[in-house]
């Protein structure tokens, strides 16, 4: 049985390297036209020729490795997606990792006689975008010359003394069929061959150092290949210590120079000025390689460079692999030289030189300032204690400088900071604390790519396109924060300074700090995979996968410390309170539990929230993603980690996908079940996989859940709400103000960790007001009943200042966001003024919170009743979404308790002329569009 195991496990490790970091060659893209098919990630396309060119009513019955699954049944498989000279194009949607596709195309009107020979199964998924496949014969092709898959198809080298080959049809090898050279050119012999079974040969050769001599090449049948260096076996070059990048040296001025390249086989420094970036100095410093753990160093002293001191000098790293010189990104800089790319991705003519790498920066981070503590949180603090208010630094200040006449409430001032910088942000904290939020949630600070930051003018014209401006989520470095948000740029020192000013500012108030971080993806692969190709980012078929171009491979080691060293910087440095993770189900779920062990260790009140979308694409080692699937698993032993509830967003007001759909607080009827169990934190898409820990089907915490309804994503509350209830702005605005408030109702009486979009409570609105050629792609257009159509903005990372303003003219006296600015903030407030709706665990939930049924209450309806008893009373809340009066009756007597909130006011003390409802003994009956809540 042991060898059995071996073999097994060398298959699988075969299957992982293949799958997602293959060197062979393929058809890559080529279609039957002869033009180039971009092919998403798990995705085979098959190209199908009929003799007659009948295609329609021709589908593809598929099997093994694929994700389709017939809605109707046999015969009715896949349709095709389109048609080019050659024939049908099939786009198969696959499995993670698959390896085999079986499939049989057949008419789907016919059925089992029109099956075109049979079954065909195509066991190189793995290998191979496209096949074809032709009328009347069941081989499959990898190009429409029907060349077959043969020969030698790929390897590794998976040690000093040891490489593995894959091979399609072959089933014995000698060691004279084979030829093996090293990067120069020099043969390397055989020791010996054993074949592992399914054409998969293990080659054992004499000792060489792969990572200094490769990469091999491998001639089989006139066919050769480069077999590069697996990734896994970089493992064994791993660096452990915490001060990879520069750390400076003030007693001397010098920097000691640290990055981790073991494929490297030359690396030097570039120093350029400190005044003026683009003048390069004329010392390039070669730095020393350690073979043991593939580190290179050096210690740089002034002198070496001509200067008196190395502080405030820029810098950039000449890396050389396989022969090719890269100019890097030191990955590990605690600040960067002003950076001018703009978001179009071409330089500014400003622009001192045309980098489009970024230089790093060496500076005293003594120079910067300190964030005395962490935020001053309870003693019996808790993640479901959390109210959080998701910002954009710019937005939350722009305001003023679109609208320099505008009027603004007395909540707000307008700032003497340049508007849209950290210090703007500062001066209206008061703001922020006065509404009763929690943490602040910024969207990414650290340093992104798109966006010219000495161009720090704000977009006053609406334009939903080509504009300087962004959301961040295109990561260009995991340690320096954005430089547009500084007063000045060009400084190295004050966009660290300017942060940790803001931070210290939002804790002063008593708040906490969340950051929005981007791991999982970089604005560029190349940022990481010219220090070490083909490591970071986990990899199919040679290509990078992942919807954003590329995914960090965080089972790797060095991958992980990346991550986990930038938390760990930011939580100590920056005293930071939290991590909002993007994308986080793309990286796996090992990986974010030793992250949060690690900065909880630091410290111990720091939360972790993140998009749990089921999304992961690596290396199936007993890993999996970071997701709403993992979340028990995850939190086992310590309440690490919460995810965003898709379930609850989707029944409040429908969302991705969906969003023109009326849900609960629009005018749709929705299942109340759901409802009520998303209520209590119990969403039923959490922890469905067979590898949920238990597999319960639902979140075995509430604080696993982030329950929400609108986000920086998509479009605005207030703009969903008028998509979905045709309600025009201009004529409708308190209609929509109430659902509005309902919304914000049915979130803050919700277990978990509720998250509340910066404007929610105000009527944020992206309407476009713009012309049609400035509008962009991302426009949503509303027919309203009267023939008009308004455009909103839905994904403004590409929109001006006057589309993703907050418009703080929405509070002033007289305006329906002032009321219902006034009601959230008496929501949060009673929110955190008791446990009821922070039970803080599932048995408690389960005990204390009881649903009570309205009359005639249908499965799918638009009501919600329910108790909920906290440590200081028991709360009676009633929700009524339909256009009629709806009544519950009642098993208890509550007419003597204290009415907190009702149609027009909401807050933790008892409202005097309370209005909505009508109560007795024995029964409640609720207004259309009203809440309620009655504490006993």
């Amino acid at each position: 049985m042991k060898k059995n195991i071996t073999k097994l496990f060398l298959l699988l490790v075969v299957s992982a390297f293949f799958s997602f970091n293959c060197t062979v060659p393929t058809n890559n893209g080529e279609n039957g036209g002869g033009g180039t098919t971009v092919i998403p990630p798990n995705t085979l396309i098959v190209h199908y020729q009929r003799n007659a060119g009948d295609y329609e009513n021709y589908t593809l019955w598929l099997w093994h490795d694929t994700t389709f699954a017939s809605v109707a049944g046999w015969p009715e498989g896949l349709d095709w997606d389109s048609k080019d000279d050659f024939g049908a194009v099939f786009k198969v949607p696959l499995k993670t990792s698959a390896e085999q596709v079986g499939f049989v195309p057949v008419n789907k009107t016919i059925g089992d006689d029109s099956k075109d020979a049979g079954d065909h199964v195509f066991q190189f998924v793995s290998l191979f975008k496209e096949i074809w496949v032709f009328q009347g014969d069941a081989n499959c092709y990898i190009s429409k010359d029907k060349e077959k898959v043969e020969g030698i198809i790929g390897g590794y080298i998976s040690s000093e003394t040891e490489m593995v080959l894959k091979f399609a049809e072959v089933t014995a090898l000698t060691p004279e069929e084979l030829v093996i050279v090293d990067k120069n050119n020099n043969p390397i012999t055989i020791s010996s061959i054993a074949n592992t079974g399914i054409g998969v040969f293990k080659i054992t050769i004499p000792t060489k150092d792969p990572v200094a001599d490769g990469p091999y090449s491998v001639s089989y049948g006139g066919k050769t290949i480069v077999v590069k260096v697996s990734p896994f076996m970089l493992e064994k070059y791993t660096y452990d210590g915490n001060d990879l990048g520069p750390t400076y040296n003030s007693s001397n001025g010098s920097t000691t120079f640290k990055l981790w390249s073991p494929t490297a086989s030359d690396v030097k420094i570039v120093f350029y000025d400190k005044i003026n970036q683009a003048t390069k100095l004329d010392n390039e410093i070669t730095m020393s390689y350690n073979a043991l753990n593939g580190l290179w160093s050096k210690t740089v002293n002034p002198a070496d460079i001509g200067v008196t001191d190395l502080k405030g000098y820029f810098y950039q790293y000449k890396v050389t692999n396989n022969g090719v010189e890269k100019i890097c990104l030191d990955p590990y800089a605690k600040s960067m030289a002003e950076f001018y790319v703009g978001t179009g991705g071409t330089v500014s003519s400003s622009a001192p030189d045309k980098d489009i790498i970024g230089k790093a920066a060496i500076i005293d981070l003594a120079d910067t300032g300190t964030v005395s503590d962490y935020a001053p949180l309870p003693v019996d603090w808790k993640r479901e204690d959390v109210v959080i208010y998701e910002v954009h630094v710019r937005d939350f200040t722009s305001y003023f400088g679109v609208n320099p006449s505008g009027a603004y409430p007395s909540e707000v001032n307008k700032p003497t900071s340049k508007l849209g910088t950290y210090k703007a942000f500062i001066e209206n904290l008061d703001y922020i604390k006065n509404m009763g939020y929690t943490h602040i949630q910024f969207l990414p600070v650290m340093n992104y790519f798109y966006g010219d930051e000495s161009n720090k003018e704000l977009e006053t014209t609406p334009k939903g396109t080509a504009n300087n401006y962004n959301w961040g989520f295109d990561p260009h470095h995991y340690f320096t924060p954005e430089g547009m948000y500084a007063t000045d740029s060009k400084d190295p020192i004050v966009r660290v300074k300017e942060l940790k000013e803001l931070i210290q500012a939002v804790h002063d108030k008593g708040m906490g700090v969340i950051l929005d971080v981007v791991y999982t993806h970089m604005s560029g692969a190349h940022f990481l995979a010219d220090i070490v190709p083909e490591y970071y980012f986990f990899m199919q078929n040679g290509q990078y996968v992942g919807a954003f171009g590329n995914n960090l491979a965080t089972t790797r080691t060095m991958s992980k410390k990346l991550m986990i060293d930038s938390l760990l910087y930011w939580t100590s440095e920056y005293k930071v309170d939290g991590f909002r993770h993007d994308m986080m189900g793309d990286g796996d779920h090992k990986a974010i539990m030793e992250a949060y062990d690690m900065v909880a260790a630091v410290n111990p009140k720091t939360i972790f929230i993140g998009e749990g979308w089921t999304t992961f694409t690596g290396e199936n080692d007993g890993a999996y993603g970071a997701d709403q699937n993992s979340m028990n698993e995850m939190n086992d032993g310590a309440e690490r980690v919460a995810v965003f509830s898709d379930e609850f967003r989707n029944l409040m007001k429908s969302g991705f996908g969906a969003e023109g759909s009326p849900m609960f607080i629009s005018g749709g009827a929705v299942e109340l079940l759901k409802v009520f169990n998303n209520v209590k934190g119990q969403p039923s898409n959490f922890n469905n996989a067979s590898h949920s820990k238990p597999t319960l089907k639902t979140a075995n915490d509430p604080g696993q859940t982030v329950p929400y309804i609108a986000a920086h994503d998509n479009m605005t509350l207030f703009d969903i709400i008028s998509r979905q209830t045709k309600a025009k702005p201009d004529l409708s605005a308190d209609l929509i103000h109430r659902r509005i408030r309902i919304g914000n109702f049915m979130l803050s009486i919700t277990q978990g960790v509720v998250f509340f979009h910066a404007g929610q409570e105000l009527g944020r609105t992206k309407q476009y007001l713009g012309t049609d050629a400035d509008q962009g792609p991302k426009i949503t257009e509303v027919k309203y009943s009267d023939g008009t159509i308004l455009k909103y903005v839905h994904d403004s990372y590409d929109s001006s200042d006057a589309i993703n303003q907050i418009n703080w003219g929405n509070i002033v006296e007289g305006k329906p966001g002032r009321k219902t600015m006034l009601y959230t903030k008496g929501l949060i407030a009673l929110r955190k003024s008791t446990t009821a709706f922070r039970q803080g665990t599932r048995l408690l939930t389960n005990s204390n919170v009881k649903q009570i049924n309205f009359v005639d209450q249908k499965a799918n309806d638009l009501v919600i009743g329910f108790s909920a008893k906290g440590t200081d009373a028991t709360y009676y809340v009633f929700v009524n979404t339909d256009l009629v009066k709806r009544s519950a009756n009642l098993t208890v007597d509550i007419t003597s308790g204290e009415v907190l909130v009702d149609e027009n006011e909401a807050g933790i003390l008892p409202i005097s002329t309370p209005s909505g409802f009508t109560l007795t003994a024995d029964k409640i009956e609720v207004e259309p569009l009203t809440g309620v809540i009655i504490k006993m």
